[in-house]
Parts: C-alpha cells; sequence; structure tokens
C-alpha cells in the first residue's frame, strides 16, 4: 500500500486488475490525497476516456459506504489465530492482558466484551488443547510454546 502524502490522486481506469473497483476502494484511494498535516484538502480525478466509464464514475461518486463489520464476528472465526498472534507477540499474557486487548478490538466495540468472553475462552482453549499455548503458572500467564511461535512465525493458519 501506499503510505506517503499526496496532492492529488489521478484514476485512468476504475479497475483493480481486472475487477471493477468498488465504492470502498475507490473512496479508500481518493483518501491518499491531502492527510491531516500535510494540507487542508486533497483532489482526485477521473479521466473517463469513455461513455462507460464515466457511468461508472457517476455511479462510484453516487453510491454510499456500505456498513463494515469486524471480520472476528462470524462465528468468531479468526479468534484463536488473533490470540496467538497477541500471546506470542508480546511473549506472554495474562489473562487480564488477554481481556483488555480483546476490550479494544472493533469487534469489541461492535457488540460487546460480554458476547465475546465465552467465545475468547473458546479460542484460548483450542490454542491450549492444539499445543500452540500453555498456562504458566510460576507467571501467571499464557505463553507460546515452541509449537505456537513456529505457526506464530510462519504466519500458518492456527487450524492448518
Amino acid at each position: 500500500g501506499v503510505n506517503f502524502p499526496v496532492k492529488r490522486v489521478i484514476f485512468t481506469n476504475l479497475k483493480i486488475g481486472p475487477i471493477d473497483m468498488d465504492v470502498s476502494r475507490y473512496r479508500q484511494a481518493c483518501g491518499r490525497a491531502g492527510r491531516v498535516g500535510y494540507s487542508k484538502f486533497g483532489e482526485s480525478f477521473i479521466i473517463a476516456q469513455t461513455p462507460e466509464v464515466l457511468k461508472k464514475a457517476k455511479k462510484l461518486f453516487n453510491s454510499t459506504l456500505t456498513p463494515i463489520q469486524s471480520c472476528l464476528r462470524k462465528e468468531y472465526k479468526g479468534l484463536s489465530r488473533l490470540l496467538l498472534d497477541f500471546i506470542s507477540g508480546i511473549g506472554g499474557a495474562s489473562s487480564n492482558s488477554i481481556q483488555n486487548f480483546l476490550k479494544h478490538t472493533f469487534l469489541a466495540v461492535e457488540t460487546s466484551f460480554e458476547e465475546i468472553k465465552d467465545p475468547a475462552k473458546a479460542a484460548l482453549l483450542f490454542l491450549k488443547k492444539r499445543n500452540l499455548v500453555k498456562w504458566e503458572i510460576q507467571h501467571k500467564q499464557w505463553v507460546s510454546t515452541k509449537l505456537g511461535k513456529a505457526t506464530w512465525c510462519s504466519s500458518l493458519d492456527d487450524k492448518e
């Protein structure tokens, strides 16, 4: 991705590869122009060389964004991987630090922390059963096992 300030974004077509750009990708790309701290505003232009591109451009201008939803929400898939990443990334995590972390996810904002407590416990037990994390009694924290660290470093899915 592009992460530097620009004054304007110019589109010569409205495709990402062979796929038509949707409104969220279009607005995301437009948002690259006029970064806070660099300028007060940004500009975006579409060079519509055909009536078809002009029609698509007008549709993008007038479309509303669809509401976003946490990728963790659907059946809480990904929650175990998120917890493995968190535990491995900081070298161990107490139950309180895990709760605090989860309270700051988009999932917790979208629903409530109370709703994700049980799925989070189930995800931790899944990781423990798979020998990816273990409870360290001495330090009162969850830590990654060697297999858990290898899974974390490899970016493999925790279910593979």
